[in-house]
């Protein structure tokens, strides 16, 4: 007998439920069927009824299709296997298509033809599979007049090859039964049996729960099956009274305009409730095809969340009120005096903010409700993995728990075999590789931990790999079979180094001396690796069966994985298990790689877990039909326009948009009864958020459809406006601690301390005059040491020295665009490091190199570009350094001397330290500092501080040679003794050094030089032009360090006098002296 329990409330339902299985007890060892849409809503069912029934056991719930089966297997009439399932239509199809005639003169033409012909075919496949397997259920007479080889519709295009591929499907071996036949066959069986001969086969009880559409098929099939089973079907309804012939207001004003007048006896959408109108269409559909039912008996339970708050002699809060009217299907309008904050709806700028503003209320709900705990609440998203990247870093100390992950985000393996199958489609590029590297599930098959992957990363870097396995993987790519840049070149010199210490050529290979001793471990798992990926994509390159695409990944597993029979492990082996079912049907079927590819990434992506649902916890989750679990406080994030509800998007060729019947699923329709049931589903309180407010400029963005009619109901049918809070961009803004918007508020000390601080620095005047808005006050060093080298590298970039070593920032600016890449064009930094090397080799050596071997291992480094354009320009540069370095042997230096290594002790005023330095190019006539580019203001600092080392206290005065592209200057004793009282000495540099490593210095080196320039070269305002050379390097990224230092404070503002002092009595007196000594060519 068919039963129907409806109430507004799951409380109810499951209350009706548990007196159902209490009232009616069976046989202990006869199992309990349920009958539910969704994992959330079992995992529900099970906790309520062990809490109303102390312990329930022998059970098990099924979803619609699952039954359908198990109910034919106790009749002896199921389909095994199921050829018209998804997955396996899937690949039936995708042979089908093959067949040219099938496409001839149709509009299949366009999606099969073309360029990677085999990837779309797939493609359109699995958009036919779904649209198939819809009409099974959706559409069964129109299967049945394919199958009788008539259409169904008239003068449809895309019917007619439709039907043919459904008729080819039914010609296949074993494939003939599809599951509208299977189901009429059913419903017959079970009609024309007689009531209670099949007792002894079917289950007593079946309990449908949590279900708010099913097709009219199924139903017609329940109601079968319910002359022989008791049926009770536990439905959800918003609405007391029969409300599935309300209209919205658009349907209705559109069948007024169509027919010229207004339906007699007919209520105005006005009068009805507006949200059951247009948000309740999937349930209204139910509720309709429920009325052709001939229920045995029906039970109602409606709690009027109003007359509750009568009872217990307090005032109905506005969620309350909200849900009353629901339930009556009306809107009692009138003025609520008080608003309350039972419904929060909060405008935010990101979806990190709404993760952060919602914390905040969460904790502010639980200090005011000190019986509130995590597990009643529930917060859900459209997609929640959206949202999951920051969840554990706002909500880091809470207990919570994430649902709706799909395979790939929550299962580590398959994420790593989904980049391992990404690289056989691109070009093996050295980070691609690396990333994959980067999982411990697969750097522990190769003997490998994190250091050794750091050191694997700086070999393959420093050997010049890019991308491509070999110089054969290239070739079969279509392109010249270049071996430079590839894994195998760089395995070689990196094979070769470890095997001889040695700078030239042996047997054509550059060693890479770098690795030595224990070293060697890493690099053999790294071959070993490296080897796995090039037999596999050998093996890939080839088209194989499903059953060898199977087979074949299977043993990559085995490869790239440990085989501990892990969690993670099993449920890929099982994924991929499924491959080859379709085969039963079509024999062996061969496809390509890419193919693979598509159908493993739609498979791992699509297969979400609800394990971590109704945990405990504080639950995350996707918002998701038949998911009416009632909470105490219900959230809602990301209801922003155009995202939620969704869509519906079908294909063009999909016939259900053909005409629409009661009971069809939509996506937009879902989701917008999805928000009805979350607006039903919250006790205590309604959050709802979204994306309001745009990152970049503040500009307003309207809501989701859902919200604003939520409202526009809130204002027409309440009075109340405003009700919207719009959050401040960041979470320390001084809005949420100077009760200036009481709906502004937070709890976190570390931005109240922040907001104060700000707060602080606009309130104190001295702070203004300060070069640096974003730092104050002075760092302590570790100890009062220093060498020489770090000397001149703080001279190099003060402010960037003290961001980096004082402060421990690190901005890592290395370059990663480009990586996988082989160079076409050499930029500035890297023209500037070959020019060095190739100035040592030609100025210092003794025998001269030979071109052609000098290019070539600047190509096979990856520092040079490679073919004929590298050839020719490296010529042009070895041709520009010969006579440069023709200019440096010019120079009257004389013979060389060995390198010098002094202490020099300084003891003045607050000064009291040892400098070590280590002096080379040192010559009888004088010391030499060479840079192969144009003069810089580091350049001059760096020899006028090693020309001070060189000079301090010494018996034998010497000069030092300043040598770069732009000529060549001098500094000599009598420089030294000239600006021994100025800020050129070497206490006052020291001194300069001491306070910028303890604070900030406003003392920019290059724009100091620019300035300089411009100074003694009286072109221009000099401190106009310091202040564009600062700006143009901040505004290229240049200098993130400045940047951060600044914190918003003009750049011109920050040079102020030390920044002039610094120019006028350092960097112009330098400049002069290089200029007066024939410095400027």
């Amino acid at each position: 007998m068919f039963y129907l329990h409806i109430s507004n409330r799951t409380e109810n339902l499951l209350a009706q439920l548990g007196t159902v299985l209490q009232a009616d007890r069976q046989d202990p060892f006869s199992r309990e069927l349920f009958l539910v849409q969704s994992q959330g809503m079992e995992r529900l069912i099970l906790q309520s009824l062990a809490d109303q029934l102390g312990v329930f056991a022998n059970f098990r719930f099924f979803f619609p299709l699952e039954l359908l089966h198990y109910i034919a297997e106790l009749l002896d009439l199921g389909i095994s296997p199921d050829g018209f399932d998804r997955n396996i239509l899937l690949w039936r199809l995708e042979l089908l298509l093959r067949e040219s005639d099938i496409y001839e003169n149709s509009s299949l033409q366009t999606f099969l033809t073309g360029d990677n012909a085999a990837r779309k075919r797939f493609q359109l496949a699995r958009r036919l599979a779904d649209c198939f397997d819809q009409y099974q259920l959706m559409r069964s007479e129109m299967i049945f007049h394919w199958q009788e080889g008539k259409n169904f519709f008239k003068d449809c295009s895309v019917e007619s090859w439709q039907m043919a591929l459904w008729q080819r499907l039914l010609a296949q071996k074993g494939g003939d039964k599809h599951r509208a036949k299977f189901f009429r066959e059913m419903i017959v069986f079970l009609q024309q049996a007689k009531p209670g001969s099949l007792a002894a086969v079917l289950p007593y009880r079946i309990s449908v729960f949590g279900v708010h559409t099913l097709p009219p098929l199924f139903l017609e099939y329940l109601s079968s099956l319910a002359r022989h089973v008791d049926i009770h079907f536990y439905l959800l309804s918003p609405c007391k009274h029969y409300w599935g012939d309300i209209k919205g207001r658009g349907a209705w004003i559109h069948e007024a305009l169509t027919t010229s007048c207004i339906p007699e006896n007919e209520e105005e959408p006005f009068e009805a409730h507006p949200l059951l109108a247009s948000l309740g269409r999937q349930g209204r559909d139910l509720q309709n095809i429920m009325v052709e039912i001939d229920f045995a008996m029906e039970f109602a339970s409606y709690t009027d969340p109003v007359e509750m708050a009568k009872e217990e002699k307090r005032r109905p809060r506005l969620l309350e009120i909200v849900q009353s009217d629901l339930l009556a299907g009306r809107v009692h309008f009138g003025q609520i005096s008080c608003y309350d904050s039972s419904l929060r709806i909060i405008s935010c700028h990101s979806r990190l903010r709404e993760l952060e503003v919602l914390r905040q209320h969460l904790l502010d709900l639980l200090e005011k409700n000190k019986k509130l705990q995590l597990r009643q609440i529930v917060v859900m998203a459209p997609d929640l993995q959206d949202y999951a990247p920051f969840i554990p870093a706002v909500f880091h100390d809470m207990e919570y728990s994430l649902a709706d992950r799909s395979l790939r985000l929550r299962n580590q393996v398959v994420a790593a075999f989904t980049l391992f199958l990404s690289l056989f489609s691109g070009r093996f590029g050295r980070s691609e590789i690396l990333e994959l590297l980067q999982y411990q599930v697969v750097a522990s098959r190769f003997s490998l931990n994190t250091s050794e992957l750091e050191k694997i990363s700086h070999w393959t870097e420093k050997a010049g790999v890019r991308w491509g396995l070999s110089a054969n993987h290239r070739q079969n790519l279509g392109v010249h079979p270049f071996a430079q840049g590839s894994f195998r070149a760089g395995l070689d010199r990196l094979l070769m180094g470890y095997a001889v210490s040695c700078d030239d050529f042996i047997d054509g290979i550059l060693p890479f001396s770098e690795i030595e001793g224990k070293e060697a471990q890493a690099l053999g798992g790294f071959c070993e690796f490296i080897d796995f990926l090039d037999r596999t994509r050998v093996v890939f390159d080839k088209e194989h069966s499903l059953t060898e695409w199977e087979f074949l990944l299977q043993d990559c597993i085995s490869h790239l994985f440990i085989d501990d029979n892990s969690a993670d492990l099993t449920e890929l082996r099982v994924l991929l298990a499924s491959l080859s079912e379709s085969e039963r049907f079509t024999g062996p079927q061969s496809v390509e790689f890419q193919v693979i590819e598509d159908w493993f990434n739609g498979r791992s992506s699509e297969s979400l877990s609800s394990s971590g649902f109704l945990r405990g916890q504080l639950t995350f989750c996707s918002m998701l039909p038949m998911r009416s679990i009632p909470f105490q406080v219900v959230c809602l994030l990301g209801l922003d326009d155009g995202v939620f509800p969704r869509s519906d998007r079908k294909d063009t060729f999909n016939l259900l948009a053909a005409s629409r019947l009661p009971g069809d699923r939509s996506a937009r329709s879902d989701d917008r009864y999805q928000f009805l049931e979350a607006i039903l589903a919250a006790r205590d309180t309604l959050y709802l958020s979204y994306c309001g407010q745009s990152e970049k400029n503040g500009e307003h963005l309207p809501p989701s459809v859902v919200v604003a009619e939520l409202l526009e109901l809130l204002d027409k049918g309440y009075g109340i406006k405003n009700i919207v809070v719009s959050h401040p961009l960041y979470p320390f803004s001084s809005r949420y601690f100077d009760n200036s918007c009481p709906d502004l508020f937070s709890y976190s000390e570390e931005d109240l301390s922040v907001a104060q601080s700000q707060q602080n620095l606009f309130d104190t005047p001295s702070l203004s005059e300060s070069p640096f808005s974003w730092w104050s006050g002075t760092v302590e060093p570790a100890e009062e040491t220093v060498s020489a080298g770090e000397l001149l590298e703080f001279y190099k970039n003060p402010p960037a020295w003290f961001v980096r070593n004082s402060l421990g920032i690190s901005f890592n600016l290395d370059k990663v665009d480009g990586e996988d890449s082989e160079m076409f064009e050499p930029d500035s930094l890297v023209d500037y490091r070959v020019n060095e090397t190739l100035f040592q080799r030609l100025f210092f050596a003794e025998k001269k190199d030979d071109k052609e071997e000098l290019l070539q291992k600047f190509q096979d480094a990856g520092q040079w570009p490679l073919g004929n354009p590298g050839k020719l320009r490296f010529y042009h540069h070895y041709k520009e350094l010969e006579d440069f370095v023709a200019q440096a042997k010019s120079l009257p230096l004389g013979f060389p001397l060995p390198d010098r290594s002094l202490a020099v002790e300084i003891c003045c005023e607050t000064i009291n330290l040892c400098i070590g330095a280590t002096l080379t190019h040192r010559y009888e006539g004088g010391n030499l500092q060479v840079f192969c580019g144009r003069l810089k203001g580091y350049h001059l600092l760096s020899a006028w501080i090693c020309h001070l080392f060189e000079n301090y206290q010494s018996q034998n005065p010497r000069s030092t040679w300043l040598l770069t592209r732009e000529g060549c200057g001098c500094f000599q004793q009598k420089h030294v003794e000239e600006f021994a009282a100025t800020d050129l000495s070497f206490d006052h540099l020291v001194k300069l050094w001491q306070q910028g490593r303890r604070q900030p210095l406003p003392l920019y080196t290059e724009p100091a030089f620019i300035f300089a320039r411009h100074y003694i070269d009286g072109k221009g305002n000099s401190l106009a032009k310091a202040v564009q050379s600062a700006q143009y390097s901040i505004d290229n990224g240049w200098e993130p360090e400045w940047n951060l230092l600044l914190a918003g404070k003009s750049v011109e503002k920050s040079l102020n006098d030390d920044f002039r002092r610094y120019a006028e009595k350092i960097l112009v007196p330098l400049y002069r002296i290089f200029v007066e000594s024939g410095g400027i060519l």
